[in-house]
């Protein structure tokens, strides 16, 4: 299999039985990738998790792994330093674009947040009874649709 041709792709229901019916023959892990077309370490880890003491089956094997995918948690960036330089820079007067770009150029902040995460964890904030939300520079202030208005209109 050509390394340029590889592309990374979950095994779906399908490989998984091919993978349980050629492993009854006896097949091999290379012998197995070749005929469902991955690379024979995603045919070793899948045997290798999805398989229960009693021998491989793709029919038992797809709902493990559907259970796993369900379960698995994202790694979450909530780290109370990162509360604490948000609600400093905040109070400071500065807007969350300010603040993320702020943490991706200090160096001895190692984590780095986007300017929507900042504006999520205001809202958290809020909803929870806090007032950092109004330490926003653009609290209260009004956002005109295509620019100034005139506080005259003329008739014309």
């Amino acid at each position: 299999m050509n390394k340029l041709n590889e592309q990374y792709r979950q095994l779906t229901q399908e490989p998984r039985y091919q993978i349980s019916a050629l492993r009854k023959t006896g097949m091999g892990l290379r012998g197995i990738a070749k005929e469902i077309g991955v690379h024979y370490s995603t045919v070793s880890r899948e045997l290798n998790r999805n398989s229960p003491p009693n021998g491989y089956s793709g029919a038992e094997a797809h709902p493990l792994s559907d259970i796993r995918k369900r379960t698995s948690l994202k790694a979450n960036k909530r780290h109370s330093h990162t509360d604490d330089i948000i609600r400093g820079s905040v109070i400071l007067g500065w807007s969350p674009e300010t603040i993320s770009l702020r943490m991706t150029v200090e160096s001895k902040v190692t984590e780095t947040l986007s300017h929507t995460t900042i504006y999520r964890r205001i809202e958290e904030n809020r909803l929870q009874g806090g007032h950092l939300y109004r330490q926003l520079p653009r609290f209260g202030k009004t956002r005109w649709k295509g620019g100034k208005r005139n506080k005259k209109r003329e008739l014309g």
